[in-house]
């Protein structure tokens, strides 16, 4: 029996701390002390603690707030959105702080800080590894704008206002496609940006607040929409969805129940789990057929492409460290870790 707690989803959304599959995809890090393991991004006590990181090393070795224990004791800031490396460098978004820390990937000491970037939540980087992407809902949480960041000066090159409070993104080709969650708001729309042009080219209308996406393994895109919360009137909740990019449009898939979120998927590319009420569930890309994983109440979900299992979040009670479980891909436990206050993201290195 796997010990969690019942996170309530509309709280999640209210304090903007969907942590939605984003940093599953493996990119190198250099040889060093940190070369070959996992990252937990915990996003810290909302509004007055500080995100911290933990690595594992995939072997029996966990080493808490390395960011502070690699920079004479400097914190990270409220809070450790998510993290992506690209060029050698680890950039970690600091969601309520408005800001991108920049450290060494090889030693996690500090390179620089990548300011006035208001509520940033995500990042991916070009195939060059050239430039970063960033999404964000902006100052009010709702306007959403698109941060392109130079990686070898650290500098905002452009920022782009797309609106509807910017979430989680995936490159294919020359063309980014971000998922528009509305932020404190609801939105229903993933954005195409083309990137040679630094434009956006496309909008696909999907369910409301799309807030993961994925590329499986024919490179089609797959979004997941948590759906709409009423607060004031339960009744006009809306469900989530599972909806694919075919053509001009993106076509409903599976109906998901409200408040579904964290969109991974599995090394092969044919298998995508994402979790609800229920817990951790699974979904067969080939024949849609999907089936409980894992039963629980979790708060994040990550998939490890190098050892091929799933690691999966109890934020306990939001306020104490939390866990982190991995299990195999028949479900079964194969081991935990703690982790830091409210463990809401993983990045995979290989």
């Amino acid at each position: 029996m796997i010990k969690s707690v019942l996170i309530h989803c509309s709280l999640i959304l209210m304090f903007g701390l969907f942590s939605c599959g984003d940093g599953d995809s493996p990119d190198p890090i250099p040889s060093g002390k940190y070369e070959s393991g996992v990252f937990v991004i915990n996003q810290g006590k909302f509004g007055d603690g500080t995100g911290t990181i933990s690595y594992y090393d995939r072997n029996s070795t966990v080493s808490q707030n390395i960011y502070q224990t690699e920079n004479m004791g400097l914190v990270l800031g409220n809070i450790a959105q998510s993290m992506h490396v690209a060029d050698k460098t680890a950039y970690i978004a600091i969601n309520n702080a408005a800001k991108i820390e920049v450290v060494n990937a090889d030693d996690f000491t500090k390179i620089a800080t990548i300011e006035d970037t208001p509520q940033v939540r995500y990042m991916t980087s070009s195939e060059d590894n050239k430039t970063l992407y960033a999404s964000s809902w902006g100052a009010d949480g709702v306007s959403g704008i698109l941060f392109e960041i130079d990686v070898e000066s650290n500098e905002i090159i452009s920022q782009t206002a797309i609106g509807g409070g910017l979430e989680n993104m995936v490159i294919d080709g020359t063309e980014l496609y971000v998922t528009k969650s509305g932020g404190f708001g609801t939105d229903s729309l993933v954005i195409q940006y083309d990137l040679s042009r630094s434009v956006v080219e496309k909008e696909f209308v999907v369910g409301d607040n799309p807030v993961g996406i994925v590329k499986d393994n024919e490179d089609d895109i797959w979004v997941l929409c948590t759906g709409a919360f009423d607060f004031a009137e339960p009744a006009n909740n809306t469900s989530g969805g599972l909806y694919k990019i075919e053509g001009e449009e993106a076509i409903l898939q599976l109906e998901l129940a409200n408040g579904s979120s964290n969109l991974a998927i599995d090394q092969s590319g044919n298998t995508i789990y994402y979790l609800d009420f229920e817990g951790i569930k699974s979904v067969d890309l080939n024949t849609l057929e999907t089936s409980l994983f894992a039963a629980g109440s979790f708060y994040a979900l990550g998939f490890d492409p190098v050892q091929n299992v799933i690691y999966a979040s109890d934020a306990k009670d939001f306020a104490s460290n939390g866990d982190v479980i991995i299990l195999d891909q028949e479900g079964n436990q194969l081991s935990g870790l703690a982790a830091g206050i409210i463990p809401g993201g993983f990045y995979f290195t290989k």
